[in-house]
Order: C-alpha cells, then sequence, then structure tokens
C-alpha cells in the first residue's frame, strides 16, 4: 500500500484526537472547533488505535451509541481514505 501524506501547510491547525473525544463529547460535529481555531481550515488526524478502541465500544453498555455514531462518521475515509468533513 503507497503511504499517504497530508498536506499539513495547508492547514492552520493539525489536531489529533484521543479516543475520549469521540466516546465521551458530544457528536464531532457539535464540538466547538472554532474555539482551537477561530479562523482555519484545520484537519483532525485520528490513528490506528483510536479507530480500534472507539469500534471495541460499539456494544458498551453506556458507549454505544457514541460509538456508533463516530464510526457512521468516519467509516467513509476508512474504507476510501479520502477525507470527511466534519463541519
Amino acid at each position: 500500500m503507497a503511504e499517504r501524506t497530508i498536506p499539513v501547510a495547508t492547514f492552520n491547525t493539525v489536531a489529533v484526537i484521543d479516543s475520549n473525544v469521540a466516546l465521551e463529547c458530544l457528536a464531532l460535529e457539535q464540538l466547538p472547533w472554532d474555539e482551537l481555531d477561530p479562523v482555519g481550515p484545520m484537519v483532525v488526524l485520528l490513528t490506528p488505535t483510536v479507530l480500534e478502541e472507539v469500534d471495541g465500544m460499539k456494544h458498551h453498555a453506556r458507549l454505544a451509541e457514541h460509538a456508533r455514531r463516530f464510526n457512521r462518521l468516519v467509516s467513509p475515509a476508512a474504507v476510501s481514505g479520502k477525507s470527511v468533513v466534519v463541519r
């Protein structure tokens, strides 16, 4: 598989989130991203570990709804390798 690069110089902010953001916070599209960068654009990176941790919670009593919502949002990117616009 060819290695892909992200043109980080084209973004004002590059953020990497952990699984707690996906599981314990509001939906990604509802988070106050403009507090991190009011001008934009910004890119949020997801590591394979985060994807695995969130996916592992899709049957958890309290976190299943959050995990499934997150998976529905990012699954097109996981399949195609293309980015997903959150907001």
